[in-house]
């Protein structure tokens, strides 16, 4: 009888099939580690990308800061502008008016009163005032509560002057009232000749 070794033909197949196990296992490790690198390289990029736009908006956003800031400048600048006008509109319109007020103060002071101050809001008039003596203050509030253009003169806060040099006996005191101006006054009342014609 022959007797066939098979063990050497079994011992080379295992060889082989250890071989391309070998050889498949590499492979598919190279593969793995290059799809790696290339997901990496993907998600890398992606990132790299997506910070460059980041970067981009941030500047976009400070630009957009810079011309908020800029309307927010002009928004205050033109309501400064249109508060100057109304306020130029309305001292035009009422310039004849404060003009007239003046006057009418000017001529009813005596020269024995003087100004220190003087506020008027709107037809109020609010006067800061000394005197040379009471019988002064008297003559003018008299004048005033005569004179058609003044209504309803008030005096307050009358303070002598304690020995000061210059103005030693002089009397402060405020005064306020209401001007009446020339076209604001009431129509005269029809002339009774007149109604019965």
């Amino acid at each position: 009888m022959i007797r066939i070794n098979l063990l050497e033909v079994r011992e080379e197949r295992r060889r082989v099939s250890i071989r391309n196990l070998l050889i498949v296992s590499a492979l598919s490790l190279v593969l793995t580690l290059a799809a790696l690198f290339m997901w990496h390289q993907g998600i890398v990029g992606d990132l790299e990308f997506n910070q460059q736009q980041i970067a981009k908006t941030k500047q976009e956003i400070s630009k957009l800061d810079t011309i908020v800031g800029e309307v927010e400048k002009a928004k205050g600048a033109k309501a400064d502008v249109e508060q100057k006008l109304e306020l130029i509109k309305s001292l035009e319109a009422n310039r004849a008016e404060i003009v007239d007020l003046l006057l009418a103060v000017a001529e009813v002071l005596a020269e024995e009163v003087w100004v220190d101050k003087m506020d008027i809001k709107e037809r109020r008039i609010e006067l800061e005032a000394s005197a040379v003596d009471m019988q002064s203050i008297g003559v003018l509030v008299k004048a005033l509560k005569a004179d058609p253009r003044f209504n309803n003169p008030r005096t307050s806060n009358i303070k002598v002057a304690s020995g000061g040099k210059a103005d030693s006996g002089s009397v402060g005191f405020k005064l306020g009232m209401e001007f009446v101006p020339p076209q604001a006054k009431a129509p005269a009342a029809p002339n009774a000749a007149a109604t019965k014609k």
